[in-house]
């Protein structure tokens, strides 16, 4: 039955969260993805060493959704290997428990208030020279006087002690530490926007961030940039996971793969010719220590280093950093594809490449910033060979191969990828990362590593930046319930569409989606428009265009009359029914009710009218959208 609701025509609230300001229709998003601990033996384990002594100040926060509450489960954890010093947030026989100090006393322990099962809880634990505090949900929820830190913790563990035991039994996901004390009101505005990755002007101090959110493969991300990625042992991914908790579907993400094992560590790789692979003084791409200086004497032929074989049959993009230089350039490093036999040589000073063989398309060398040129080409092959190979030193000419040319180039961040065109890098360790996941945004220098500045439209206002499996869900009530006169209006990004459709918006007929139920329906994929009132069967309406990039659609519908406008123009009409029948269901974004036939890309702005706007309204609502979302 449907709730009484008076007011009508606002834009419904992508954000899910209780605060909605009056008048609006509060949607609830479904989105995000958390690692599954089933309190047995998973663990999530890092290279991050944090060294938190004496009176510095940290904090450490995770979103958590507890299966059991008894016995004793670590959240994030690190200690020492011998001695009683330990940094710990934990579940403990029902409460939330925050550990900073030697081990000698509980002086400077710190619990929560009991808490639930089958519940989310957002769980910060702080630390200064005088006090350790938790907060559950954004609000201090306990106080301890703290101890001074004497002995340097091991490398982090997520969902387990580091000597796994104490394992964790539900979900976790956006685990983040800082060095430095979260104040109240920074934790409040962490817990009241899912969005925002570090409160306002702690950019620096972010130093470990695993969002979880990847959907695949055995590395938890690390998004602060700092590449302490963490390594999943037996935790499993699971998708679409409500408000309040941190969302994929408000925070912008990379997607990419990487088929190249230890793509940040040469010394793992196959060689030719014996080069030399020595640490770079260089600061790689992504803030860290872990450039490579590949050096060739001279004296063997095309000196190389070469990633582990694979079996390549299609388009293929090879990509690589290398380091620019500066003067005359003494030598020319090289790489190739899936060894077919033809290279490219680098111009490492001025960035420009060139292919030998004509059987590479798409050779590019784009400037990643003042130190670093980002290398890529594409290859259509059927072989099995190494993925990538890199030459320090292939010529010393710029229109030619020669051999035994000696001389010293500066690689990180290696990737081949099974592809149209090059994608956002994808660190890998012993595993290659064969399907596609999603990617934090790194901050140690307020960028991505693609580059992009990460304080400049963070996201669209007003989007969801939805991944193919996250939705938004309103609650049925009256004034979504519309029978003669409605309106159906979004911004929408169409770079994910194909074949199949997407739903932009449902008002359902039913709890499931069989036979394309929906009293009202605005879907489309790579080749049409689709939308119906009341019956598809009957009443669906189609309308033949490949849109891309940002678009404004609206159907407007006044009795058996429907219009649907492109970008501010009326671009079809339609005859329909004169009336159709109300649902008792959500509306639901993103989806249809069964929750598949995702939308792969933004949605912004969604909109229900109980009556059909006119050509000027819509017009103005483009008008006024168009410098956000084009």
């Amino acid at each position: 039955m449907a709730v009484g609701f008076s007011n009508t025509n606002k834009p419904l609230n992508p954000r899910g969260q209780d605060a909605s300001p009056k008048g609006y229709n509060r949607a609830s998003l479904f989105s995000g993805k958390a690692l599954d601990f089933d309190g047995v033996n998973d663990k999530v384990t890092t290279t991050y060493t944090s060294g938190f002594t004496g009176a510095q100040e940290f904090t450490y926060c995770a979103y958590v959704y507890i299966d059991s509450v008894s016995g004793n489960r670590a959240i994030v954890h690190a200690n020492e290997n011998t001695g009683y010093g330990l940094q710990s947030l934990q579940l403990r026989d029902g409460v939330f428990r925050f550990y900073a100090g030697t081990g000698s006393s509980d002086t400077s322990l710190v619990d929560s208030e009991l808490v639930e099962i089958n519940k989310w809880y957002f769980v910060v634990g702080t630390h200064t020279a005088t006090e350790n505090k938790i907060y559950l949900n954004g609000v201090l929820n306990g106080t301890a006087t703290s101890a001074s830190l004497t002995i340097a913790p091991d490398a982090i563990v997520v969902g387990a002690y580091p000597s796994d035991v104490l394992n964790f039994n539900g979900q976790i996901s956006n685990a983040k530490i800082f060095n430095t004390a979260l104040t109240a009101a920074q934790v409040a505005d962490l817990y009241n926007n899912p969005e925002k990755i570090v409160p306002t002007g702690l950019e620096s101090n972010l130093k470990l961030w695993l969002p979880m959110m990847e959907g695949a493969g055995t590395t938890a991300y690390d998004g602060s940039g700092n590449g302490n990625h963490g390594t999943i042992s037996g935790a499993t991914y699971v998708n679409g996971i409500g408000a309040p908790v941190a969302q994929s579907a408000v925070i912008d993400w990379n997607k990419g793969s990487n088929l190249v094992t230890y793509s940040e560590d040469f010394s793992q790789w196959g060689t030719n010719d014996s080069p030399v692979v020595t640490a770079s003084s260089t600061i790689a791409p992504d803030g860290s220590t872990n450039a490579a200086d590949v050096t060739a004497s001279g004296s063997n032929a095309f000196t190389r280093v070469k990633s582990p074989t694979i079996s390549m049959a299609g388009d293929y993009v090879g990509s690589f950093y290398l380091k620019k230089t500066t003067g005359a350039v003494t030598n020319y490093p090289g790489f190739d594809i899936g060894g077919p036999g033809h290279y490219v040589l680098v111009d490492t000073t001025n960035g420009t490449a060139q292919g030998t063989g004509g059987s590479y398309t798409d050779i590019s060398v784009t400037s990643y910033n003042e130190t670093w040129w980002r290398v890529s080409a594409k290859i259509n092959l059927t072989t099995t060979d190494n993925a990538i190979r890199l030459w320090p030193a292939l010529s010393d000419n710029p229109s030619s191969i020669q051999s035994y040319v000696a001389g010293t180039a500066t690689f990180w961040g290696a990737q081949v990828e099974q592809a149209d065109a090059i994608g956002s890098y994808v660190y890998t360790g012993a595993t290659a990362q064969t399907s596609e996941v999603l990617l934090p945004q790194g901050l140690t220098t307020g960028r991505d590593i693609t580059g992009v500045n990460l304080f400049e439209n963070v996201r669209k206002q007003g989007a969801l930046n939805l991944d193919g499996n996250s939705w938004a869900e309103v609650h049925d009530n009256e004034s979504l319930d519309m029978t003669t006169t409605a309106t159906m209006e979004a911004w929408v990004n169409a770079d994910g569409l194909d074949g199949g459709y997407d739903i932009i918006m449902v008002k359902s007929s039913s709890t499931f989606w069989t036979g394309n139920y929906g009293r009202y329906t605005l879907r489309a994929n790579e080749a049409n428009v689709n939308w119906w009132f009341d019956d598809f069967t009957a009443n669906s309406k189609y309308y033949s265009i490949a849109l891309s990039g940002w678009n404004h659609l609206v159907v407007a519908k006044n009795g058996t009359e429907e219009k649907l406008y492109l970008n501010g123009v009326l671009v079809d009409t339609e005859t329909g029914p004169a009336t159709f029948t109300a649902s008792p269901y959500s509306l639901v974004i993103g989806a249809n009710s069964s929750k598949v036939e995702h939308w792969q890309s933004a949605i912004a702005q969604p909109r229900i009218y109980n009556r059909a706007l006119t050509a000027s309204e819509v017009l103005q609502n483009y008008n006024s959208g168009k410098n956000t979302y084009k």
